[in-house]
């Protein structure tokens, strides 16, 4: 894995919750624009996982076609997730993808689904949370 903080974030991301019996296929398509970094699998479930790294301030860098996708398929019913670690509060945040145009907007200062702090990640909720479908649809 590379050493960018998303590559980083991305490989942390895909063994914690693999550890809790998450399926974690990373998507990495470069055809579509907007398409999430993950297709995690949970129980019988699928969700895709937009993966965000903060390195300064609050504002989260969503580009416009991550947040058309999560708006999209939020609309549709569709479980979509956008999972962010920010680096100057300590904080891992999950939000959900019908939230994108306001998170796009206002970064870290929009009340996440679920959050913890970054050196003790608990990987378990965080997988509950996922399939939660009443956080992730309109």
């Amino acid at each position: 894995m590379g050493t960018t903080p998303e590559a980083r974030w991305s490989s942390t991301v895909r063994e914690g919750l693999r550890a809790v019996a998450c399926d974690v296929e990373p998507l990495e398509n470069r055809s579509v624009a907007g398409t999430p970094d993950l297709l995690i699998g949970i129980d019988d479930q699928f969700v895709l996982v937009e993966l965000k790294v903060v390195t300064r301030g609050r504002l989260v860098g969503l580009r416009p076609h991550q947040v058309s996708f999560a708006a999209r398929h939020a609309r549709m019913m569709r479980p979509t997730w956008i999972l962010v670690r920010s680096i100057p509060e300590a904080r891992v945040l999950l939000y959900a993808g019908r939230h994108a145009v306001r998170l796009q907007e206002i970064g870290t200062r929009l009340d996440p689904v679920f959050q913890c702090f970054d050196g003790s990640v608990d990987w378990g909720a965080i997988a509950d949370t996922l399939v939660v479908r009443q956080f992730c649809t309109l």
